[in-house]
């Protein structure tokens, strides 16, 4: 794929965004009535905590006063989608949380200062399935992982679920069994843990890209700092001016370099020496392993990392298996592997594969 071609389908990649209803859980409800869900149109390439960060402030002031860190890990854990998680919304009464201005470079501080106010310690509950949501991934990646409650999945699967997407944010009962813990006592909370832990993926993949740390020890603080903005403010241009020396987008397979050779190399946006992929299969911890063959296909690497979901002789899914997708289409199975990576590839550089089975 030519280098046009790549770059014209990043940005359309980076334009993707997920409609959400947000409401407040009755157990997070301090006020006597239930204020209405407000609708948010939330990116694929960003994490619900910022995604969704206008419409939880709002909601916040719905919470108990007491919901403070401490009370928040004291209570009892719920057991997710029971009675004492679920409510009824009016969705004949809802809000709109207004679409964010677009942000030149004069503004941008004022607005980054914005988006690193004190953040609540919270957690987010698909409503639909009653599942506990990773606040470590990506909005478009957990709406991928969504499935039918089991016994359903015979009838349907994931890919027919309804739009907006309902989710329901808890201010209490943080279920830690199920969810990595949000540290708060950061400058600006929640969200220095949620960016933290961004950067901590980029440069586990930039590592399994280039086989080498340098090129992950070599950003300066100014460039993480603009792929943070451009990861909450879902803005690909901005992504671009530091993603350029990162990514190569333009050859072929490159040939393997000896790694003297690789390390004293100090051209910029080299073509890679291995993909980083992450794969998830339902709400199972993510298999991470660097991709080294760069000509293999994805029915290849699927049957190759997963045998047991393909026909190993056929090279096709198994009756077991009801979806699969990357950035929410699914791709054939002969499609190259390196050429999903450049195209579909998340922020933190990992090709995030998701496959539904029964």
């Amino acid at each position: 794929m030519g280098v046009v071609g790549v770059s014209s389908v990043r940005a359309a990649n980076w334009s993707g965004s997920v409609p959400v209803v947000l409401s407040l859980s009755p157990t997070s409800l301090s006020s006597p009535t239930m204020p209405p869900p407000i609708h948010v149109m939330v990116s694929r390439m960003t994490h619900l905590h910022v995604g969704l960060r206008g419409a939880v402030l709002r909601l916040f002031r719905f919470a108990p006063v007491a919901a403070t860190t401490a009370s928040f890990r004291s209570q009892t854990e719920p057991a997710i989608g029971s009675s004492a998680t679920m409510g009824s919304s009016d969705d004949d009464d809802v809000d709109v949380e207004p679409k964010q201005k677009n942000v030149g470079s004069k503004d941008q501080k004022n607005v980054s200062d914005s988006m690193h106010a004190k953040y609540p310690v919270c957690w987010f509950e698909d409503e639909e399935t009653g599942t506990a949501l990773r606040w470590q991934l990506f909005a478009g990646v957990l709406y991928d992982l969504r499935r039918r409650p089991a016994g359903e999945e015979e009838e349907t699967s994931s890919s027919s679920f309804t739009l907006p997407w309902k989710i329901r944010v808890h201010f209490s009962l943080y279920p830690s069994s199920q969810l990595l813990e949000l540290d708060d006592s950061g400058e600006y909370g929640i969200m220095t843990t949620v960016e933290r832990t961004f950067r901590n993926s980029l440069k586990q993949a930039l590592f399994l890209q280039y086989a080498s740390s340098k090129v992950a020890m070599n950003m300066n603080k100014l460039s993480h700092q603009k792929i943070w903005d451009a990861v909450v403010h879902s803005n690909y241009t901005l992504y671009q001016e530091v993603n350029t020396d990162l990514q190569a987008i333009s050859g072929d397979v490159p040939e393997r370099q000896p790694d003297e050779d690789r390390n004293n190399n100090n051209s910029k946006a080299a073509p890679p020496q291995q993909i980083p992929v992450r794969l998830f299969i339902n709400h199972k911890p993510a298999i991470q392993r660097p991709c080294r063959d760069l000509a293999i296909t994805l029915g290849d690497l699927l049957t190759e990392w997963i045998p047991e979901s393909f026909l190993v002789d056929m090279k096709e899914p198994s009756e077991h298996l009801l979806s699969l997708a990357v950035q929410g289409i699914q791709p054939p199975l002969s499609a190259s592997v390196l050429d999903l990576w450049k195209c579909l590839c998340h922020p933190d550089h990992f090709l995030y594969i998701t496959l539904i089975t029964r």
